[in-house]
């Protein structure tokens, strides 16, 4: 695993940590992160494996379908066919938490893995 991937992870941890702390059940938590991975596809219609495939390709998330399905509902997606829709603006016009919090944890994170690095 080289660093820039053990930063990541780090970095989604103390994310979801941060989130946590400040008062959010774990739907909500995760309702957090599936917003972050469908506004950087900028994808609005998608099934529930999509999700868990993005989670586990965005965060390393290995979560089950059935946890999903209950935080797209938090999310405010409708269901037709399978098919799962969010409103563009419910993603862009709301304040995307992880997205900001994961680069400036990341940033510092690397910053320290460097100087481990070059001792």
């Amino acid at each position: 695993m080289n660093s820039i991937n053990i930063s990541k992870n780090l970095a989604t941890y103390a994310v979801y940590k941060e989130i946590y702390d400040s008062k959010k059940d774990s739907y909500d938590i995760i309702s957090e992160f599936i917003k972050s991975s469908i506004h950087s596809r900028t994808k609005y219609q998608f099934s529930s494996q999509d999700i868990v495939a993005y989670l586990k390709e965005d965060f390393d998330f290995d979560i089950p379908e059935s946890i999903i399905k209950t935080a797209l509902k938090r999310l405010g997606a409708k269901r037709e066919q399978g098919i799962y829709s969010i409103p563009q603006v419910n993603i862009d016009g709301g304040n995307i938490i992880v997205d900001s919090k994961q680069k400036e944890i990341t940033d510092n994170n690397e910053h320290i893995i460097r100087n481990l690095y070059s001792l």
